[in-house]
C-alpha cells in the first residue's frame, strides 16, 4: 500500500492559496493538500508532533510574519525534515534567489504561472518531487 501524500503549502495571498488549492484537486486529487498562510504557520505545523512529514514543501519566497528563506534555512538545520524535497515558488525570479534556493537546498525554484492552465502543468511535473523511483 503506498503512503498517503501530503503537499504543505506556505502562501500568504488567499487568491494564490485558492487557485492552488482548486489546481491540486484537479491535477492531483489523490494528494493531501495543506495550505498555509505564512512562513510562521508552516514552521508551527512541522512543529507539532501530530503533523505527518509531508512528501513535499512548496513555499513562497516572501510570505508575511516569516519567509520561506527563513522556513527552507530552518529545515536544513533539522534532519528528519531536511530530507523533505522543497520547491520555493515565486513571483519574481532572479538568478541570485535560484542560486540560493540551490545552495539552502531547494530541489526547484519556479516561477509563478500567470495562466492557471501554466499552473497545471506545473502542479503535473511536481510528482518527481515524492515518486518513488521506478
Amino acid at each position: 500500500m503506498q503512503e498517503r501524500i501530503n503537499v504543505l503549502v506556505g502562501e500568504d495571498d488567499p487568491n494564490d492559496r485558492l487557485i492552488l488549492q482548486r489546481t491540486f484537486r484537479k491535477v492531483w486529487p489523490e494528494v493531501h493538500v495543506e495550505l498555509l498562510p505564512s512562513g510562521l504557520a508552516v514552521l508551527d505545523h512541522l512543529k507539532a508532533e501530530s503533523s505527518p512529514v509531508p512528501s513535499l514543501i512548496i513555499l513562497d519566497t516572501l510570505t508575511a510574519r516569516m519567509t520561506g528563506w527563513a522556513v527552507l534555512e530552518w529545515l536544513q538545520a533539522h534532519p528528519t525534515l531536511a530530507k523533505v524535497p522543497v520547491v520555493m515558488l515565486t513571483g519574481q525570479a532572479t538568478e541570485k534567489d535560484k542560486l540560493r534556493a540551490e545552495a539552502l537546498g531547494a530541489k526547484a525554484y519556479l516561477e509563478k504561472p500567470q495562466e492557471v492552465s501554466e499552473l497545471q502543468l506545473l502542479l503535473k511535473s511536481l510528482d518527481q518531487f515524492w515518486q518513488p523511483a521506478g
